[in-house]
């Protein structure tokens, strides 16, 4: 399973205040699913090796990011949503080191990005 499939199937199976699982992408948004409700589109930035044993790496540092897009008329509190998202993640071992800022899109909707890291133990 790659980083994105685990990160879209963590965040399927959690209630995550204000999404609805059918709005949870990987990689891309689909031109069908532009909702009036928070969408999210989860990406791979990165994977390396981060320990070394016997001469060959034996845990991977993976780099995921969320991005959430609110519709441009959202009038729930965005920090609950965005609260879920970081609690849900830290349970399941994803730790946050960037909080990203509210950004308002060509389009007018508003967006944030938040990554995570993730140390994947390989034997």
């Amino acid at each position: 399973m790659t980083p994105t499939a685990k990160v879209v199937q963590i965040l399927n199976s959690s209630q995550i205040t204000g999404v609805d699982s059918k709005n949870v992408h990987a990689f891309l948004i689909p031109s069908f699913d532009w909702d009036e409700k928070p969408i999210i589109q989860v990406n791979e930035i990165q994977s390396l090796p981060s320990e070394f044993g016997n001469n060959d790496f034996t845990s991977e540092s993976q780099k995921i990011q969320i991005q959430i897009y609110y519709p441009k008329d959202y009038s729930e509190d965005m920090s609950t949503t965005e609260d879920s998202i970081k609690a849900v993640m830290n349970e399941n071992g994803y730790r946050i080191y960037d909080l990203g800022d509210h950004i308002m899109t060509p389009d007018g909707n508003f967006l944030i990005t938040l990554k995570f890291n993730y140390i994947k133990e390989i034997f």
